[in-house]
């Protein structure tokens, strides 16, 4: 089965979904766990960064580069604290070994391991373009988390047999969650679904508004077009460009 990066295709699909009283608790508890992993990747890079950035002004102010002077007390517990930072964050099981409430049956897996990813693309992308250090994630009344899509035993991925998949038009079931009604799909995902086109679900993100409207967001991947391509007519077209919207 092909990774979603290697497909050729990729849509994204939003829909709003109806979860029960357990389910928004759930939901509370993913995205919870899920910001107190990110904040602990935050707060561990900047200790690191800290006691690195001290013992290197040491070196250059003692005049010899290789020659480390004597550490204080408060500058040793610091420097034990990053040994222990660095190995909580070395490997992602680590971090579910020290706090046990992340192990609790309600909490994704997934979701844990997307805020650890997400922590490390930030970075990325820092390296890349210069700007957006991750920062601490604050509460919030909006919730977010995400989770994946796995297909274990499948020879081909379809979006009713991976562990995010549709049971009909109407309802999907979640990882953790179970199933959840839905308002709808649109007419080419519904083909999709019931004429059983090869498409992978890659991640799925689940979400409360301020307004507390839920909403789930599918990243889907396929070798077959989405939308098909229309002949060029070489007939002109009407563009109204504007102050407010500029291009509509």
């Amino acid at each position: 089965m092909k990774r979603m990066s290697s497909l050729e295709y990729h849509f994204g699909v939003k829909v709003r979904f109806y979860p029960s009283n357990n389910q928004k608790k759930m939901i509370k508890q993913n995205y919870d766990a899920q910001r107190f992993v990110y904040n602990q990747y935050v707060g561990a890079g900047r200790l690191i960064y800290q006691v690195k950035k001290a013992n290197r002004i040491k070196q250059l102010s003692s005049g010899l580069p290789f020659v480390m002077q004597g550490m204080s007390e408060y500058e040793n517990q610091q420097a034990l604290r990053m040994i222990d930072t660095q190995d909580l964050i070395s490997r992602p099981k680590n971090i579910r070994d020290k706090y046990d409430f992340l192990r609790v049956e309600d909490i994704d897996s997934l979701a844990i391991a997307n805020a650890i990813q997400n922590y490390h693309k930030a970075w990325r992308n820092y390296h890349k373009i210069g700007y957006g250090i991750p920062t601490f994630h604050k509460k919030r009344s909006n919730w977010s988390y995400q989770t994946n899509c796995q297909y274990i035993k499948q020879d081909e991925a379809y979006l009713d047999n991976g562990t995010v998949r549709f049971i009909d038009a109407k309802h999907v079931k979640l990882p953790k969650l179970g199933i959840v009604r839905i308002a709808g799909l649109r007419k080419l995902i519904k083909k999709r679904l019931f004429n059983r086109i090869p498409t992978r679900i890659g991640t799925a993100s689940i979400k409360k508004a301020a307004d507390d409207q839920f909403y789930l967001s599918l990243q889907l991947g396929s070798d077959i077009a989405f939308v098909k391509d229309y002949a060029k007519t070489q007939k002109q077209i009407g563009i109204d460009l504007n102050l407010d919207n500029f291009l509509t």
